[in-house]
């Protein structure tokens, strides 16, 4: 056979097993079929069996291949559907950083990327190597990309792949990764990974401040912390923020309702007095408006807010894409010059230019209705000079 070098993108999507193409038993006789099978060959019957006896749907295989990374592979959609419907991990990976996203959008799986990115997959996950998955379907096709299909097909899944309908079907994909905010790894974020900043540490506020409405308030009670994760219970109003000031960066976080929903917001470019609410750019996480901006004291050229004033206002460019109350949602925010991009659950949701603040405080609001957030991190952007 003829010695095939695997190129970048190929390196992304080792799947599988090196035992190429077997298919493991599972420690559970219930069903006799196993969960990693089930998932690889379509057996919806048998993973609603596994389901039922309460399996662990983010169990790993060998090579770290999880029930929905086996579905994304084999373009099992029905398979797909019902793991994540039932609660399976989107941004679970393999043993080479690889999410179902990555090898559905790898394989040319338009329908499971769609599936993937609607229920909340991130879609600028990288893998081990720093891949996207619109890095995976870039460039023009060529007959060594060809023979790598062909390779993935015969020596590695021990399958069939329509290489035509892959070769037809990468711009598809690139479209619609691109439709909810995929880029390749040299433009998602021009930073480098070891600049991140844990702004919560997970058991304390050190480096942020807190402030209330009410000067009697023990801050204690309104901003706590469990499971290492911040819990506000929204009264009094207030906020807490950072005790630095920033500029051109990449704020990261999840947050939750653990009971019922209601407002909040992250307010961005902090400054001037701290009152409710002060100057600043404010990023909505009100329930089903997570990914609206409001400008208080800002202004910027999206600004939908016909009467002018305190008030500027863009509304979120899609449907909302929240996760259930309960669950966790990501928030993705990119301040870089006098443009914020706001990303929901890996869609892009916003975006602001002309922002006539660039600098400040990042602050989470205290507003009514108990809300967590966890995960906190900032990235520095690099200069663009």
């Amino acid at each position: 056979m003829k010695r095939i070098t695997l190129t970048t993108a190929a390196i992304t999507i080792m799947l599988v097993s090196g035992n190429a193409g077997h298919l493991w038993a599972a420690e559970s006789q219930a069903p006799d079929t196993d969960i990693w099978t089930a998932a690889a060959t379509g057996n919806v019957e048998a993973i609603e069996q596994h389901i039922a006896a309460g399996a662990d749907l983010n169990a790993k295989g060998p090579n770290g291949s999880t029930p929905l990374i086996m579905a994304a592979v084999y373009g099992q959609t029905e398979a797909v559907r019902l793991l994540v419907k039932n609660g399976a991990e989107l941004e679970a990976r393999n043993n080479q950083g690889a999410t179902a996203l990555l090898t559905a959008s790898f394989f040319c799986y338009p329908e499971i990327v769609k599936l993937l990115l609607d229920n909340g997959a991130e879609v600028n996950a990288q893998n081990s190597i720093g891949q996207t998955p619109l890095d995976t379907v870039m460039g023009e096709w060529t007959p060594e990309l060809g023979e790598l299909y062909t390779y993935f097909a015969k020596v590695i899944l021990q399958t069939e792949l329509d290489i035509e309908k892959i070769k037809s079907m990468r711009p598809v994909v690139a479209d619609i990764l691109r439709s909810h905010g995929g880029k390749v790894a040299s433009e998602s974020v021009k930073s480098k990974k070891s600049d991140t900043i844990t702004l919560f540490n997970g058991k304390d506020f050190e480096g942020w401040y807190i402030w209330s409405e009410d000067a009697e308030a023990d801050p204690k009670d309104v901003w706590k912390i469990q499971d290492g994760a911040i819990l506000c219970t929204g009264v009094p109003t207030g906020f807490l923020r950072t005790a630095k000031e920033y500029t051109d960066y990449k704020l990261a976080f999840e947050w939750r309702w653990p009971g019922e929903t209601g407002n909040s917001g992250v307010l961005l470019h902090m400054s001037g007095e701290e009152k409710v609410w002060p100057r600043c750019m404010e990023a909505q996480l009100m329930h089903e408006r997570a990914g609206d901006l409001i400008g208080m004291g800002c202004d910027f050229n999206e600004d939908k807010n016909k009467e002018g004033g305190f008030i500027s206002y863009a509304p979120r460019m899609n449907d909302s894409n929240e996760k259930k109350p309960g669950d966790w949602n990501s928030y993705e925010i990119v301040c870089e010059g006098d443009t914020v991009e706001v990303t929901i659950n890996g869609q892009l949701q916003n975006k602001a230019t002309g922002v006539t603040i660039r600098k400040g405080f990042i602050g989470f609001q205290s507003e009514g209705i108990p809300i967590m957030l966890r995960n906190i991190k900032l990235t520095p952007l690099k200069s663009t000079q």
